[in-house]
């Protein structure tokens, strides 16, 4: 709540103004504002950290709204754009959130389009998800303490679905909707 209070510059109704007052001279200091940005800096370490536009929202959460949105299937690639590209002021997304996201997800198309060059009998809609998760996984620098930069936490079960829009084959949909009953 005092996250939001401090980037919308408004004091919260709960929060006395003497007390704003000195919330506000100390995030103005020089040395909270380098605290801030080495704490951003760490969040975003190649070692391990990554910079999602996307909250506290599970990356499935964010694929079930979507898809909801758009009234059809949407795939993780698309997934992965919007959670990592910054929002214009229009509300348009712009830029990626940080370089490793932009050199991931052009890695991935470009694999992607190198994959369908050397099988020409496939198509987008016929790539099976287990070839395109290990195009993504190969860009994304492989498995790292159990996940996948930019596919979110999934199932150990199963291969994470397609990170393209109608990869799944009707039998494995038929076969989803059958358990969901």
């Amino acid at each position: 709540m005092l996250f939001v209070a401090r980037k919308n510059n408004e004091k919260p109704s709960w929060l006395r103004a003497d007390i704003w007052v000195k919330f506000l001279e100390k995030w103005n200091t020089p040395e909270f504002k380098v605290k801030c940005e080495r704490a951003k800096a760490a969040r975003a370490s190649v070692k391990g950290g990554s910079l999602h536009t996307g909250g506290s929202m599970s990356y499935a959460a964010h694929k079930r709204k979507m898809t909801k949105l758009k009234g059809a299937e949407v795939s993780n690639s698309e997934v992965f754009e919007e959670t990592h590209k910054k929002r214009n002021k229009d509300g348009i997304r712009g830029e990626w959130i940080e370089p490793r996201a932009e050199e991931t997800f052009v890695g991935f198309q470009r694999g992607l389009d190198e994959w369908l060059q050397a099988h020409p009998t496939s198509d987008a809609d016929s790539t099976s998800s287990s070839d395109i998760t290990s195009i993504w996984t190969n860009v994304a620098g492989g498995v790292k303490k159990g996940r996948v930069y930019g596919l979110g936490a999934q199932p150990s079960s199963f291969h994470p679905s397609s990170l393209l829009s109608g990869a799944s084959t009707a039998q494995s949909s038929e076969e989803m909707e059958a358990m969901r009953r």
